[in-house]
Parts: structure tokens; sequence; C-alpha cells
């Protein structure tokens, strides 16, 4: 309150309770409340849906990069049997192995992360649609 001042806490109270001691005791008008009332209830209500946190586009790409991603690394494992024209064409990429994904605990929750914020979106925009008729 008075940090120019450096005042304790007592002084700062004792000081503020004087202040509200010399400007007297303010009422407000006894039918503000009314006019207050009749103010909100005039006022126009605009229902304008929000935008959702991820367009559907976005969505679309998450899934083809998913099966291209999963598609890429069933084709590259080493549980792939014999040479195929993909072995051929990724040669310069590094092996990838499925079993070094799964028992790795930052890739789980990565995954677990990403799912739950994707449940979390889904969540709230079904909240948003029930919530915005009201």
């Amino acid at each position: 309150m008075d940090a120019h001042r450096r005042l304790k806490e007592d002084e700062a109270d004792k000081a503020l309770r004087e202040l509200f001691v010399a400007a007297g005791r303010v009422e407000a008008p006894s039918s503000i409340d009314v006019r207050i009332l009749q103010r909100i209830a005039l006022a126009p209500k605009p229902i304008t849906p929000e935008p959702e946190l991820l367009p559907k586009w976005v969505w679309i790409a998450a899934a083809i990069a998913f099966c291209g991603l999963a598609a890429f690394l069933f084709a590259t494992s080493p549980a792939a049997t014999g040479p195929s024209y993909t072995d051929k064409l990724l040669q310069s990429v590094p092996e990838f192995s499925l079993e070094r994904v799964f028992t790795s605990p930052w890739l789980m929750m990565t995954v677990l992360t990403i799912g739950v914020l994707m449940a979390l979106d889904v969540f709230l925009a079904r909240g948003r649609a029930r919530f915005s008729l009201l």
C-alpha cells in the first residue's frame, strides 16, 4: 500500500482505517441494483461458438502421419524378411527397432501425454458445445 513510506503492517492498517473514517459512510442509491439488472436484461446476448482447439485438418494430417510412420517402421523393422523395394530405397535411413521403442519410458510417457491431451481436447470441445447453448 505505502511502499514508499515503508509502513509496517500495523501502521498501514491504522492508516487505512483512518482513511475510511475520514471518508465517512458512502452508500449507493437504493435503486441501483434494479437499474443494473434491467441494463443486463436488455443487453444482447451473442451466441457464437468458440473455434475448436485443433481444426479437423490437423487431426486428419496427424492420422495420416501416424499411419505413414507405422508403415515405415514395420517395413524397416528387423522382423521384415528378405530384401524388398523399400529396403533398397531406404538404405540411408538408420535401422529402427520396435522393441526399443516400447521399452523406453520416455517414449511411452510421450505417447501417453499425447493421448491424454487429445482426450482433453475432445472433452473440452464437447463441454463447450453443451454449455454454449445455455
